[in-house]
Order: structure tokens, then C-alpha cells, then sequence
């Protein structure tokens, strides 16, 4: 674990491991419900969410960061060295989409492929448009907990077409570079971004708890804070 490049990930995977129970946790179902009755359950699931966020006030509209000059934004083409590169990044599963295609395959044929889904992602930057079909998830209902035959107790995954995910890496790339030109993302944004993860967000308190430590700057939650930076100081030290 200490010699892995993202020491944190590989934590969080080891603590599922030891809190979960893998033989009854992330299975498909395997009985006699009807697909049409999952995708009932997940409907309804959504639409009661979409009307609790229609009934809360509206928030007040923030002002814009973006200066006049900075709003330029351009789709630069994309390479074959680019899309080889997401290819890479394909996790090896050979889980099948509408299109038939597999991570796996795809991977197999990079050198065949990638000249192909370069065409078809710049085309979609120039057009503006998304093929249909790479927007169909093929969704499987996974079992979290209780009774195996209340579709309630599984959670909807969608899988993706491989191509899909390869344009929307193109286009996170696109989008993150032209926000971290014009410094929009604040630096305290940990989450969700390159080079950083919420290790960084703990690290951060610390100092912050550390510092106030040091200057004597008393507060009515300096006991709290105090409990709170020996306990990450600990678990860091290991």
C-alpha cells in the first residue's frame, strides 16, 4: 500500500474490503423480477428526488468569475497520442454496452481503434453533437441490503460504452485546462480535481488547527479543535 501512487484510494478499497461483506454486497440480481419493475422503482426513485429539489427555495444567483476577455472557449482537436492515452486509462472489464465493444477489446485494438475514435471525437467537438447511440447506459440493478426481492434495496449501475467515456475524458481535459487557465477553481477545491484528493482537505485543517495552536488564538471551539488535530496527527503518524 505505501508504494502505491495513490496511497489513498488505497486505503478507502481496504476498509470496503474489511466493513463489507463482498459475497453479499456489489452482486446483480439473479431472481424473477421483470426488468420493467426495477426500472419502475428507479423512475420513481428519481422523480421523487427531482421534486424535493423543485419545493427548496432557488439559490440567489452567483456573479460570474469569468471576465469578458477570458470567455473565449475553443474545443482544440484531439490526437491519436491523446486517445491512446484514455485507452490506457480503460479499466480492463469486458462488460458489453448496445455497441457491442469492450474496454478489453478496445484495448486489444488500440493501435487499429485509435485513429477511428479520434475521427469520431473530433466530429463530435466540430458538430457540437453526441452520437445516440453513447448515450445508452445499459443499467444493472446492484443488491445493497435487505430483502433480495424488494427492487428498493438495489441500486441502478449504468454501463457506458468504452467511446463514451474516452470523448468525455477528452472533453474533461478540455474543460479543466481552459478553468485552470483562468483560474476559476478555487485551490481549495480538493475534490474532483487533478493532483489533489481529500487527504489534502485533512492535511489543510491541520496546518490551519496547527497555526492557530501556535499564535494562542482561543476560541470556544479550541477543545473541540484541539481533539480534532491530535486524532488526524495520530492516525498520519501511523
Amino acid at each position: 500500500m505505501t508504494e502505491s501512487d495513490n496511497i489513498a484510494k488505497n486505503i478507502w478499497k481496504v476498509a470496503k474490503e474489511v466493513l463489507h461483506n463482498q459475497e453479499t454486497q456489489n452482486e446483480s440480481y439473479k431472481g424473477e423480477k421483470t426488468p420493467d419493475e426495477f426500472n419502475n422503482q428507479f423512475i420513481n426513485t428519481v422523480n421523487g428526488l427531482l421534486d424535493k429539489e423543485k419545493r427548496k427555495a432557488k439559490p440567489k444567483a452567483v456573479p460570474s468569475k469569468i471576465k469578458p476577455q477570458q470567455a473565449s472557449f475553443r474545443l482544440y482537436k484531439t490526437t491519436t497520442e491523446e486517445i491512446s492515452k484514455y485507452i490506457d486509462e480503460l479499466k480492463n472489464k469486458t462488460n458489453q454496452t448496445l455497441d457491442k465493444l469492450t474496454s478489453k477489446l478496445i484495448k486489444i485494438c488500440k493501435e487499429e481503434l485509435a485513429p477511428i475514435i479520434m475521427d469520431l471525437v473530433n466530429i463530435s467537438f466540430e458538430q457540437g453533437q453526441v452520437p445516440s447511440l453513447l448515450k445508452i447506459a445499459r443499467v444493472v440493478p446492484v443488491y445493497k441490503k435487505g430483502a433480495r426481492e424488494d427492487c428498493s434495496n438495489y441500486r441502478p449501475i449504468s454501463i457506458l460504452p468504452p467511446i463514451s467515456k474516452i470523448l468525455e475524458m477528452a472533453m474533461r481535459a478540455r474543460i479543466s485546462n481552459y478553468l485552470d487557465t483562468i483560474n476559476f477553481i478555487s485551490n481549495k477545491q480538493y475534490g474532483f480535481r487533478k493532483s489533489t484528493n481529500t487527504t489534502y482537505a485533512a492535511l489543510d485543517i491541520i496546518v490551519k488547527i496547527q497555526d492557530s495552536l501556535d499564535k494562542n488564538l482561543i476560541s470556544a471551539g479550541l477543545p473541540a479543535r484541539k481533539d480534532l488535530y491530535f486524532a488526524y496527527s495520530s492516525n498520519c503518524k501511523g
